[in-house]
């Protein structure tokens, strides 16, 4: 709807689905006859046979070859045939109806699932946290800090990205091969690159919204997606996205109901060090009813802020980030990053509690700023072949 406002084509538009609408009434047009005939098929040679008999059979009464109340019993039992049979193409026409539909259903229940990628990802990632806790003699001791030292690791992954045309008759692939990147808990990492390099598609596979090509993990060189099953992990897109309903209730959505992070105080805290507008801070009342589109009500850089804020209350031990800084001036950016900086070196943010006896806070992010490679504990620079990590003192 906003590309029509922008370049002025509501006319076009609208003769477009004008002559859209005219299609799909000609065809109901054409469905329609067709049914209303089939309805009345059975009716029609009921008619004609009872015809032929009545001619047929009247005449065979007059010439004294056939007795009356036989004949009229005859014409009765035509009669009757014909509406049964009419009754049993009806059945049939509704069974054969419903055959698009039970077609459609079956491709739906059919269609390829990532259940089986994931489950590979899993256990892979079990497994091999399995065998890095039993490396580092983090199995002999009982504290907490061993399950800290335990890497997020991404080794020889390839995804490949398809786009089908609407009718699923032509695919566009383009596959994008990641050699490694390790990383310890409790970084600020931010990813680099030229654009299409792949930085979005590696923050979404740490992030799990996508899902990497499996088939290679039990090679020679074996793929390998790890990431500690204990850790949360939080993958924020670059679109803002709301819930329509209140404001407390899209903050906190990340958040099981009565756990401390959802306290009023500490989402309030969090909007205010993301230097939120106060007619945005009022607005988060958790007894609120009202129903608000968000998305149309608020800037772009408000709708950006209150993204990062829902991310940052959810209070992931990961989190991974579209382009934080893309739609706010240098002096917010400048506050984001620092936010970020301070989530991962205080692991939290407005958290209650000793500092150590939390989880590290690991924060993956891209952006072209240069505070933001400045800020950061390790700079990748990402390629659809490998990933180098950048010396931060050369940038």
């Amino acid at each position: 709807v906003s590309l029509l406002k922008d370049y002025n084509l509501r006319g076009t538009a609208m003769d477009r689905h004008a002559d859209f609408l005219k299609k799909i009434n000609a065809a109901d047009k054409a469905v329609g006859e067709t049914l209303n005939n089939n309805a009345y098929l059975m009716k029609w040679l009921t008619f004609v046979a009872v015809s032929i008999y009545v001619l047929n059979g009247g005449m065979a009464v007059i010439n004294g070859d056939l007795r009356l109340g036989l004949y009229l019993t005859m014409t009765k039992v035509f009669m009757t045939l014909g509406k049964k049979w009419s009754a049993v193409y009806t059945t049939l026409l509704s069974i054969f109806n419903s055959v698009p539909a039970l077609e459609r259903i079956v491709n739906f229940i059919n269609l390829p699932t990532d259940t089986q990628r994931h489950m590979q990802i899993v256990r892979s990632t079990q497994n091999r946290t399995s065998t890095l806790f039993d490396r580092t003699g983090a199995a002999d001791s009982s504290s907490c800090s061993n399950f800290n030292v335990l890497p997020i690791e991404l080794v020889n992954l390839a995804v490949t990205l398809c786009t089908v045309t609407r009718q699923g008759d032509n695919r566009i692939e383009t596959t994008l091969l990641f050699d490694e990147l390790v990383i310890e808990q409790g970084k600020l990492v931010s990813l680099v690159g030229r654009r299409g390099a792949g930085k979005s598609t590696l923050l979404k596979i740490l992030g799990g919204a996508s899902l990497p090509d499996t088939s290679t993990f039990e090679d020679v060189l074996p793929s390998r997606l790890s990431i500690p099953p204990h850790l949360r992990v939080l993958h924020v897109a670059h679109e803002p996205m709301f819930l329509r309903g209140g404001l407390y209730e899209n903050l906190t959505y990340g958040v099981q109901p009565g756990r401390p992070d959802a306290s009023v105080e500490r989402v309030k805290e969090v909007c205010k060090r993301l230097d939120l507008p106060n007619k945005l801070i009022e607005a988060i009342d958790p007894n609120s009813k009202d129903e608000f589109s968000w998305s149309s009500a608020l800037s772009s850089s408000e709708q950006s802020l209150l993204c990062i804020a829902r991310a940052l209350i959810a209070n992931p031990e990961v989190l991974c980030i579209h382009k934080p800084t893309l739609h706010v001036n240098e002096k917010t950016a400048k506050v984001i990053i620092n936010l970020l900086r301070e989530f991962v070196d205080n692991r939290g943010i407005a958290q209650d509690g000793v500092l150590k006896f939390r989880r590290p806070r690991t924060c993956f992010f891209t952006s072209t700023r240069a505070l933001s490679l400045s800020s950061a504990d390790a700079v990748f620079r990402v390629s659809p072949q490998c990933i180098v990590k950048v010396d931060i003192s050369t940038i």
